[in-house]
């Protein structure tokens, strides 16, 4: 079965921002998203086409996602996303658990209520995605969820960290989710709110630990063999 074209939607550039930094700030949110999936190669002339920019800019912004081993470059001058095997997503899972519930109790103390109500926001957008069946608005909002959360405690190690594992892990949850849907997705955010609500650190690490477990537990043995074969 062919598959589906690879789509990016490029964010917003920045006033200061050069057009290589754009494209690869584009490209990372295309990976961590899920817009870049399994089996599916590209060229960078392709990706080029996409942004509507020179081979340059792309070719360095490539460059740097296979060093963060967030693509894979192929002998035919394609890239693709890494496969994954079922120690590599155990691994994943205990490295994304141990940084993510840190830096949520780091950020803890500086949540306002004005930064509580963003996040109030945004989980009810992922509900909304959830109850409308929609994959990509949930990936992206589930995303800006956690990375909201996070970089409240402004950390300068432990947000790039994240987001390198975020990188390794979002094309495969776009896979799962393309085929079996959203409604099996459990939203711990709930009781991730509530915990901030009361500031208690200790339920906030649960929270964000469960809500890793559950989304990676979607990521089965058999869908990971399934998509080892089809590659």
């Amino acid at each position: 079965m062919a598959k589906a074209p690879i789509v990016i939607q490029p964010p917003q550039r920045d006033d200061n921002e050069t057009l290589q930094e754009w494209v690869y700030r584009a490209l990372r949110q295309a990976i961590m998203t899920g817009h870049f999936v399994p089996g599916h190669s590209v060229t960078i002339r392709g990706v080029a086409e996409m942004l509507n920019v020179s081979l340059m800019p792309v070719r360095e912004a490539l460059r740097r996602l296979v060093a963060e081993r967030a693509l894979e470059l192929l002998s035919n001058r394609r890239v693709t996303v890494p496969k994954m095997t079922p120690s590599k997503l155990e691994e994943l899972a205990s490295a994304r658990i141990a940084l993510e519930s840190l830096a949520a109790v780091r950020a803890l103390p500086a949540i306002n209520d004005e930064l509580l109500q963003t996040l109030r926001a945004l989980d009810e957008e992922v509900d909304q995605a959830l109850h409308d069946g929609d994959v990509t608005t949930y990936l992206q909002k589930n995303q800006a969820f956690h990375l909201t959360l996070y970089r409240a405690g402004d950390s300068q190690v432990l947000i790039p960290l994240i987001e390198s594992l975020w990188l390794q892990f979002g094309p495969f949850m776009r896979m799962v989710l393309g085929r079996i849907g959203v409604s099996y997705v459990l939203d711990r955010h709930a009781e991730a709110l509530k915990a901030i609500e009361r500031k208690d650190p200790l339920a906030l690490r649960l929270a964000i630990e469960g809500d890793i477990r559950d989304g990676m537990g979607s990521l089965s043995q058999e869908e990971l063999l399934a998509n080892a074969r089809d590659n």
